[in-house]
């Protein structure tokens, strides 16, 4: 069985959905959330 990470990309809200659905299933994942001027980390 292939064993990959995979690396999610999040530009809020639009990500929730399918970090959610990896949790669910647990589907091991990275998560790199992209900063946008005036937001907060």
């Amino acid at each position: 069985m292939l064993n990959a990470q995979s690396t999610l990309i999040s530009y809020p809200p639009f990500v929730q959905r399918a970090a959610i659905v990896l949790l669910e299933k647990n589907v091991p994942f990275e998560g790199i959330k992209v900063v946008t001027d005036g937001e907060t980390k």
